[in-house]
């Protein structure tokens, strides 16, 4: 579906987060109901060398929902570069594709896509709110811009509310405490846009990011990410262009906190 014409321009608001980088549309206009839909693409960055003693992570992704309760599920899709010990048993060093309904489940590494530095990737995760399902796509120009897709039922117990809206890069957390950001010069994004449910027998309008309605509920984030402290930032993102496209810069690793 094309992307709508703009309708307005959302005010942005500065944001700072430990583990995330990137921008966050929160809340609905009045003329929707909850987020059906989020989609972008991205460039890999490239890892260091293996470092066995030093876990290093920058995980892009889109998502929906803001995680914070099992009725609020983030539900997430996108790829991961890392370096270090490992983790999940995929060794010191590496890329892969991963969806994720969080809190409810541990990340899934998507195991038929390959990923690799400087790859342009991307995904979109969906929404289906009448069955309470997800359903994730992952590409990767590794996989000669091929695709791979999953649908998954979040069960009775869990769900999402559908009114956060996310494209971020962010470091991991292992046993309890964030990882080193992987060390990178700049990652650009593009094409950020997503769907909103209008309700009744309309399925959904598509807009580009900062370029769909407003509305006094609805604000737009951008994330600065820094360090356990406050401080220094780790990573910031650029300005949105008017087609969803923005780069994020990397300037610290932080500390494993």
């Amino acid at each position: 579906m094309t992307p709508a014409a703009a309708s307005g321009t959302t005010n942005i608001t500065n944001a700072t987060s430990y583990n995330w980088t990137g921008y966050r549309l929160k809340g609905t206009d009045p003329n929707h109901i909850y987020y059906t839909s989020v989609a972008g693409n991205w460039s890999v960055p490239y890892f260091d060398p293996p470092n066995n003693s030093v876990q290093e992570s920058a995980s892009q992704w889109v998502g929906i929902g803001s995680g914070d309760t099992g009725w609020d599920q983030l539900i997430q899709a996108g790829t991961v570069a890392y370096t270090g010990p490992g983790w999940n048993g995929i060794g010191p060093s590496g890329t892969y594709g991963f969806y994720e309904s969080y809190p409810l489940q541990s990340e899934v590494i998507i195991q038929n896509l390959p990923v690799n530095s400087g790859d342009v990737a991307g995904a979109s995760v969906s929404y289906i709110a009448r069955s309470n399902t997800m359903i994730w796509v992952v590409c990767s120009s590794s996989a000669n811009n091929t695709c791979v897709s999953g649908t998954e039922a979040l069960g009775s117990t869990v769900g999402t509310y559908a009114e956060q809206a996310e494209w971020i890069m962010e470091r991991h957390s292992v046993n309890g405490l964030n990882t080193l950001l992987l060390p990178f010069v700049r990652a650009d994004y593009y094409g950020a846009t997503y769907k909103e449910w209008r309700g009744g027998s309309t399925v959904s309008d598509t807009y580009i990011l900062n370029q769909g309605p407003t509305g006094p509920g609805l604000t737009l984030d951008n994330i600065a990410m820094v360090d356990c402290g406050g401080t220094p930032t780790l990573a910031s993102t650029g300005s949105l262009d008017s087609q969803g496209n923005f780069s994020t810069f990397s300037y610290h690793q932080g500390t494993a906190c």
